[in-house]
């Protein structure tokens, strides 16, 4: 969950996020109508995409668990 308030206090913004750790197993990475772009990004570059720490810690934490 995200909530972005304006300057009164009043919510301007609400996001729910939705993790899914996915394996490749065949095609092409393509974006759909929802977004501009699709990369496969290493984790050392996430800072360079403008990640939040928190979804970067969310990422981390999802890489941890592989087996």
């Amino acid at each position: 969950d995200r909530i972005h308030r304006d300057a009164s206090g009043r919510v301007e913004y609400h996001f729910v996020l939705v993790d899914y750790l996915c394996h490749l197993i065949s095609g092409t990475l393509a974006p759909a109508s929802d977004a501009e772009t699709a990369a496969w990004v290493k984790l050392g570059e996430l800072a360079s995409y403008g990640v939040a720490e928190v979804t970067a810690n969310v990422i981390r934490k999802a890489l941890s668990l592989e087996p």
